[in-house]
């Protein structure tokens, strides 16, 4: 599931280039990847959609790809604990 759910966020991360498909394709990706394994499709696309958003907003602040990685977990984990694994999703294969 975790290959399915990376090639996926991949996948809109490089052909969703509208920030607003690009946060709804990964809330997409989150819901389908809780589903797929049994969790909170709810929680985990929010978590997703989240992600997209701060990564996108660390990016405009100038991380590099390391530093907005680190901001976009510690805003995901901080903001959803067991979910933070989307943001991070999010975050490695968004904009």
């Amino acid at each position: 599931i975790s290959f399915g759910t990376s090639a996926a966020s991949y996948g809109v991360g490089s052909y969703a280039t509208n920030p607003v498909s690009n946060v709804l394709g990964h809330a997409l990706v989150g819901c389908a990847s809780a589903s797929a394994s049994g969790g909170n499709c709810g929680q985990d696309a929010f978590s997703a959609g989240f992600g997209a958003v701060a990564s996108g907003i660390g990016g405009h602040m100038g991380f590099d790809k390391f530093s907005n990685g680190l901001f976009t977990t510690i805003v995901g984990g901080v903001a959803f604990g067991d979910s933070v694994a989307q943001s991070d999703f999010a975050m490695i294969h968004g904009p």
